[in-house]
């Protein structure tokens, strides 16, 4: 872990970078300082940040430091399946190679071993939204073990430049828009200086002469324009708009000015502006109307586009859930824009609030934090920056990062931005949840795959040593088999929480050997769960019992009778609870005495031996006049505390045919 300087110094990294991209809009030059400023954060030389070009098949350098001159900017990095890059871009994680010379894994670019690198750090670069933009890589000139408090450092850094990099790609764009918006006003003050039409109306306001330039612009023959023809020309939607300002002004004798949309042969519709007024004689009435119209089409859809790059650029800021701030700290009042101000589900407009208004919809731990840095005394820069999470309002739930740093001049005046992080800190805890999850498994999976091949390989020793032949160690080693598949079926069911209870196990099991139902009583409780350590042993010494019953006792002769009961002992030795398991024979006929034990004493020796040692369990087996008489008491589930019916270990929940 790295010492409390160490950490103190890339704070401040974090926090230097957070002022200059506030303070840049250029993003290469934000690119190389974040380059520069990490590498003195990790004590190395290199370090890059690869963009992905259109098509997503190559890796620009866009910046770096530490790199030949004509590296950064012109050198491109295929994107394959050997390569780290990819693959840190693809698992949304941070690749580390310790030492390339060692390195199996990837292929490493010629260029990074000519210049001398020998171990690297990758970690994505995403934008809000989840779209991949590039790598931030870091490199070494000799082996380096990149601890998990670097990598969660550039995993942090990272996610600080993604947003960054997103609004300033957007400011580029609506850059470029702006350009293009004044070169189109320019052009529309030009071509309203040479496309534009002069015509003339007598009194009434009915176009009486000829009108050249108005042909010209329009197309329209003469006998097309003359009267109220030159309507014919007016785009049908603005039409009765223009004829309307038309009359309008005749009658009031004002003059006009009107826009609407006029066509144009072979360059479609375009929007022009009519000025027009009436010429008096010496007595003050109208002799005539004079009028003009000017092409005013590049200004109109420059303006169109202006209204769309500024509707483009809120949602920029909306998009990067990106607000500002300026927090007064000596009479707590806050001024924030209006994306900041939606971070919290509150909407003030420009009037400055008082900041208690955050703390009241913060967690304890944000709020204190905020508190902390209005008691004390701010020097002029200082930074301050902190996480906190929005537990009341419409956006409950949130996590938002802020960062702030004190003016120079007026130290108790603090501005900053804030932004919302919530996706991460989810995407996060998924991770941290997954790992964990994945360790259990491998864990469980590792343990019962243990279990099961020790279970086979006895068994199959076991069979073998009592079979006299091949013919007769087939079925027996078969059906074992069959049985041990069954309780992997149920095993396969469970989850983490799930347990297999003993009334399905049993039930399981003498149902697959097809027993009779009225020859065998089952007597206890239900839901008692096993432990799953223990399901596979003890399911095979019930097996043996059952198989054993079949062949030669109570379920094969014709006066046999099974019992099988079983008692839950809440609070049983060591203080957990304890199934005790009765198996009762009857009706059989024995074997005479000194005969061979029947079925070759494997169940036996299970019971007596196999669980003892292997579960804790304490049995007996006895072979009575009248049958096998065997008891098996285990220890189970602790969830059989809360979940299992409260009975004593002499009580019953029930009693039941098979």
């Amino acid at each position: 872990m790295p010492d409390r300087l160490q950490m103190m110094k890339r704070q401040q990294v974090l926090a230097d970078f957070g002022d200059f991209a506030l303070r840049s809009d250029r993003l290469d030059e934000v690119l190389t300082e974040a380059c520069r400023l990490v590498a003195e954060a990790l004590d190395i030389h290199r370090a890059k940040v690869l963009e992905i070009e259109e098509g997503g098949q190559r890796l620009l350098m866009r910046a770096g430091i530490g790199w030949e001159p004509g590296t950064v900017g012109q050198l491109r990095i295929p994107m394959d399946e050997r390569s780290s890059e990819s693959f840190s871009i693809q698992a949304g994680r941070p690749v580390v190679s310790r030492d390339i010379r060692k390195e199996d894994r990837f292929d490493i670019p010629a260029f990074m071993k000519k210049a001398g690198v020998v171990a690297m750090a990758n970690v994505p670069i995403f934008v809000p939204g989840g779209r991949a933009y590039g790598l931030l890589q870091v490199d070494a000139t000799e082996p380096r073990n990149f601890s998990k408090e670097d990598t969660h450092f550039l995993r942090t850094y990272a996610t600080i430049l993604g947003p960054v990099i997103d609004r300033l790609l957007k400011v580029q764009t609506l850059s470029v828009t702006s350009a293009r918006a004044d070169a189109a006003r320019r052009e529309s003050e030009t071509r309203g200086r040479l496309l534009q039409a002069v015509w003339e109306a007598d009194a009434s306001g009915v176009v009486a002469a000829d009108s050249p330039s108005w042909r010209a612009f329009t197309g329209q023959t003469l006998e097309e324009w003359l009267g109220y023809g030159w309507l014919d020309a007016i785009h049908p939607e603005d039409r009765s708009y223009a004829q309307q300002q038309w009359q309008e002004a005749v009658v009031a004798r004002s003059p006009v000015n009107a826009e609407f949309r006029l066509r144009v042969p072979g360059s479609g519709w375009h929007w022009t502006n009519v000025r027009a007024a009436p010429v008096l004689d010496a007595q003050g009435h109208i002799e005539k109307w004079v009028g003009l119209n000017l092409d005013i089409d590049a200004r109109k859809r420059a303006e169109v586009r202006l209204r769309e790059s500024e509707e483009l650029y809120r949602i920029a800021l909306d998009g990067g859930a990106m607000g500002a701030w300026r927090w007064d700290t000596r009479d707590g009042m806050v001024r924030a824009d209006d994306a900041f101000q939606a971070l919290w589900g509150l909407s003030f407009g420009d009037q400055a609030h008082p900041f208690t208004v955050y703390i009241d919809r913060m967690d304890p731990d944000g709020a204190a934090s905020l508190h902390a840095v209005r008691a004390k005394e701010i020097n002029p820069g200082e930074q301050f920056h902190d996480q906190v999470r929005v537990t009341r309002g419409p956006t409950s739930g949130r996590w938002i990062q802020w960062r702030g740093r004190a003016d120079r001049d007026k130290p108790w005046i603090i501005n900053g931005v804030s932004f919302d992080i919530t996706e991460q800190k989810l995407a996060d805890q998924k991770l941290r949840a997954s790992e964990e999850r994945l360790q259990v498994l491998v864990a469980e999976l590792q343990h019962r795959t243990r279990n099961l091949m020790g279970i086979v390989r006895s068994m199959a020793d076991r069979t073998l040593r009592r079979s006299t032949s091949l013919d007769d160690f087939t079925p027996a080693f078969k059906d074992r088999l069959l049985a041990l598949a069954r309780v992997q079926g149920l095993l396969s069911r469970m989850n983490t929480w799930e347990r297999i209870t003993f009334d399905e196990l049993i039930r399981t099991e003498l149902m697959a050997l097809d027993a009779e139902s009225e020859r065998v009583v089952l007597d206890g409780p239900a839901n008692v769960m096993l432990r799953s350590s223990t399901v596979q042993t003890f399911s095979m010494a019930l097996h043996e019992l059952a198989t054993n019953a079949l062949k030669y006792g109570a379920l094969k002769q014709e006066a046999g009778r099974l019992l099988i009961s079983w008692q839950l002992e809440i609070s049983g030795e060591g203080g957990v609870p304890w199934l005790h398991v009765d198996w009762r024979e009857c009706g059989v006929a024995m074997p005479p005495e000194g005969a061979p034990a029947q079925g070759g004493g494997l169940g036996r020796e299970l019971i007596e031996r196999a669980l003892p040692h292997q579960l804790g369990a304490r049995t007996t087996y006895v072979m009575e006049p009248n049958g096998v008489h065997c008891t098996i008491s285990l220890p189970v589930s602790e969830r059989t505390k809360a979940e299992a019916p409260k009975i004593g270990v002499d009580g019953s929940a029930g009693r039941a045919l098979l």
